[in-house]
């Protein structure tokens, strides 16, 4: 069994004050807006350059997942 790149793989913002934050992709799933914990502007992920970044990374995400599957893998999310 492995786990889902969507598990593994990281998206990386900042916000305006300065603060970085990290999420997984897969925490991410349904989620459109994210609040900075230090100042709590409220960030779009379907704005630029969010929304194309976290695109590609979830695109990457499903293509190591399907090579995995294609082995034979089972692949297991976080619930």
């Amino acid at each position: 069994m492995a786990l889902s790149m969507f598990d593994q793989y990281k998206f990386k913002f900042s916000c305006d004050c300065g603060h970085q934050s990290e999420e997984l992709v897969g925490r991410l799933d349904g989620i459109d807006t994210v609040a900075c914990p230090k100042c709590g502007k409220i960030t779009d992920l379907r704005e630029e350059p969010h929304a194309t970044i976290l695109q590609e990374i979830r695109e990457l995400a499903a293509q190591h997942d399907n090579i995995s599957k294609a082995r034979g893998e089972t692949i297991e999310r976080l619930g």
